[in-house]
């Protein structure tokens, strides 16, 4: 059998591209690791032998119907390959973000670890929202509403706080407030509190951060 380069670029996409669509949609449901070149470039290539063998029989249906015209037959391989391999990356994002693998096992009496490596990360992945009380390297007590419009970096070189809302002393809200800003190289810890504010029935949770 005879390549062309048309066919040596397709079958290259076709071992390389579908894992790298696959690592992108998952890391849009899960933290993830910074991994180098080659650990990134494994990492794809393993996705995307899975799904080789996911979508080899869709794969198969394309390439034998020599009916198709040329250009429409790529452009059936391509649909294939990127949407199976989003179809693929957004069922991983969601078995990982739902631990359902762990879940599975875990009533199989088998333990396993948690995929999140950071406590940052598994707090703020949850995407819940809470009262906040941030105490800052200098002492200094920030209090705000952590929620949709806020944000918590999930670079593990640099976990700075975004908070939509601030309030003053005894919970009194700014109505001029827009947010603050806080550089995570400046968090001393950081104290959650669920429930409203005024009735002094939180339940609280802190974190301390090294």
């Amino acid at each position: 059998m005879i390549y062309d380069s048309i066919d040596a670029v397709f079958y290259t996409a076709l071992f390389i591209l579908p894992g790298y669509v696959i690592t992108s949609v998952e890391n849009a449901f899960n933290p993830h690791d910074r991994l180098n070149e080659s650990k990134f470039f494994l990492k794809c290539l393993l996705y995307s032998l899975v799904n080789l063998g996911v979508w080899c029989w869709a794969y198969n249906i394309v390439l034998e119907r020599t009916v198709l015209k040329s250009s429409l037959q790529w452009l059936f391989l391509a649909a294939v390959t990127l949407l199976g391999a989003a179809l693929l990356g957004f069922l991983i994002g969601v078995i990982k973000q739902k631990t359902l693998l762990s879940k599975f096992l875990n009533r199989l009496g088998i333990s396993t670890i948690h995929p999140t490596v950071l406590a940052w990360d598994y707090l703020f992945s949850k995407q819940e929202s809470y009262y906040v009380i941030v105490k800052m390297d200098d002492d200094k007590i920030v209090r705000g509403w952590f929620s949709s419009n806020s944000f918590a970096s999930s670079d593990p070189d640099n976990h700075d706080l975004y908070i939509e809302q601030c309030y003053g002393e005894g919970w009194s809200k700014d109505p001029q407030s827009r947010g603050i800003y806080i550089p995570g190289d400046q968090i001393k810890y950081i104290e959650l509190k669920e429930g409203e504010t005024d009735n002094g029935k939180e339940s609280s949770r802190q974190r301390n951060q090294e």
